[in-house]
């Protein structure tokens, strides 16, 4: 219980649990955005010591002990992510030729439950998101969207989700169509050249 002396112990009491409230919720929004900012390197001691007030409890100050070395990187390291192009589909097919790397096509809906399960579960093992960024373009194409039915209807695209895997000179290698395992998807990956 903290006890705060003088005449006005009750609004000062009142006052300093507010203070300190405060200064968690403040806490506590900084550290839920920090993954966010998982690609900026920021001194934590500096970044608490711009967001968090010191808090005065009967001149006890009660602060945050950090060492100046940690960055968020080495408290929140950034996890991997599988890179699939922004770009138009054509725009995406003229890079990889430029790169001359193979490419795939994942061919989703927002709606799919087991397209939802393939982009956590495959998409999010680091050993396919190691893989692909290496030697893969990839694009997404989603199946609802008025730009990707041509090309839906160019692979005769009829279930969900499909992966088709395209060599160095754009030929179809490898068609891929269900959920699989992570393992599989990686095999299949290295198989095409």
């Amino acid at each position: 219980m903290i006890i705060c002396p003088g005449h006005h112990s009750g609004a000062l009491y009142f006052y300093t649990v507010i203070k300190i409230l405060n200064a968690l919720l403040i806490s506590f929004f900084c550290l839920s955005i920090l993954p966010l900012a998982a690609q900026t390197y920021v001194n934590i001691e500096e970044y608490a010591d711009s967001v968090l007030p010191e808090i005065y409890l009967d001149s006890t100050v009660i602060s945050i002990f950090t060492d100046s070395s940690i960055t968020i990187d080495s408290v929140i390291p950034a996890k991997p992510v599988l890179h699939f192009s922004s770009a138009s589909y054509e725009q995406m097919l003229k890079e990889a030729d430029s790169l001359g790397r193979p490419h795939f096509l994942e061919f989703y809906a927002s709606w799919c439950g087991p397209c939802k399960l393939m982009a956590k579960e495959i998409f999010g093992d680091e050993r396919v998101i190691n893989y692909a960024n290496n030697h893969y373009s990839a694009k997404r194409i989603d199946v609802d969207d008025f730009d990707g039915i041509p090309i839906v209807q160019q692979y005769k695209v009829t279930s969900l989700p499909t992966v088709i895997l395209f060599n160095c000179n754009g030929t179809v290698k490898r068609r891929i169509e269900g959920m699989y395992i992570a393992d599989y998807f990686l095999q299949a990956l290295k198989s095409v050249r």
